[in-house]
């Protein structure tokens, strides 16, 4: 796809060799995605959000979160969807499709979520997330870490149970100690914890899973190859409220997608779409 002439969705869509199933999600995707977030929108976002790097698998999970959400008639989806179709800018646009990621994958394990809530950005339960993104490498990165998650700590002081989730595409890099962060957690006691979230290409380190005292750390190769790590910090002590139900948001991201596709009538997943071998 070039960013610069592929200006509509089915085009799209259409630069992958796709199965006849895969031509028929193409074609639903494509009809919904321009519904949603309106007729003139890839035309502004083209040149924003690097489209021409999309794979099929990206462009198919945006559709699925945003399907589901709409036919799930999740509280706030009106909210997102304006939020999206107004700016197409990269930061804020990844923000909006982090949002709905996490909630679909509430409601698929059971959740009612809650998008756009009066405070903070996904409410699951009594649980409720704050994102923030940290897009830029470079020195200092544990302060403005810390500085980051108290600035959301404090945003959030009304509500009785909050995590802190931090996305990136490599700026956190590898190191961060827990204990960086324990003043915040000292002086905002409803702050349970904090997940770092680091994306980067393939090819991917092997899947893994570890333990340690205050929390817990996931790498998984996501549908359409790249590969995200995720530490899970909690606050000094036992595991807090809403721990494990972090923990199952990171470790089950890869298959969120196929789940979503079963839930809207395309049981073979991802795969099932896309010719083998292509």
């Amino acid at each position: 796809m070039d960013a610069g002439r592929v200006l509509d969705w089915p085009s799209a869509f259409g630069a992958f060799p796709l199965t006849g199933e895969g031509r028929t999600v193409a074609t639903r995707a494509a009809a919904d995605l321009d519904a949603f977030l309106g007729p003139d929108w890839l035309t502004r976002a083209a040149g924003r959000l690097r489209l021409a790097g999309a794979s099929f698998a990206e462009l198919v999970a945006l559709w699925a979160r945003l399907r589901l959400l709409v036919e799930s008639n999740v509280q706030g989806i009106a909210k997102l969807r304006g939020n999206l179709a107004r700016n197409p800018s990269r930061d804020e646009f990844r923000h909006g499709i982090t949002q709905a990621r996490l909630a679909v994958q509430g409601l698929l394990a059971g959740e009612r979520p809650v998008l756009e809530p009066p405070v903070g950005d996904v409410r699951l339960g009594s649980l409720l997330l704050e994102l923030r993104g940290l897009y830029e490498a470079g020195p200092g990165i544990t302060r403005r870490i810390v500085r980051a998650v108290e600035l959301k700590a404090k945003q959030t002081r009304t509500e009785p149970a909050v995590w802190v989730w931090i996305e990136d595409e490599g700026a956190l890099g590898a190191g961060f100690a827990a204990e960086a962060l324990d003043r915040v957690f000292h002086t905002w006691p409803h702050l349970r914890g904090v997940v770092l979230s680091m994306t980067s290409p393939p090819p991917p380190p092997p899947t893994a899973t570890e333990r340690f005292e205050r929390g817990a750390r996931f790498v998984r190769t996501l549908p359409g190859g790249a590969v995200r790590e995720s530490v899970v910090v909690h606050r000094p002590g036992p595991e807090p409220f809403g721990f494990q139900l972090v923990c199952s948001l990171c470790s089950d991201e890869p298959a969120w997608l196929d789940a979503a596709l079963a839930r809207l009538g395309h049981p073979g997943g991802l795969q099932s779409l896309v010719l083998a071998n292509s």
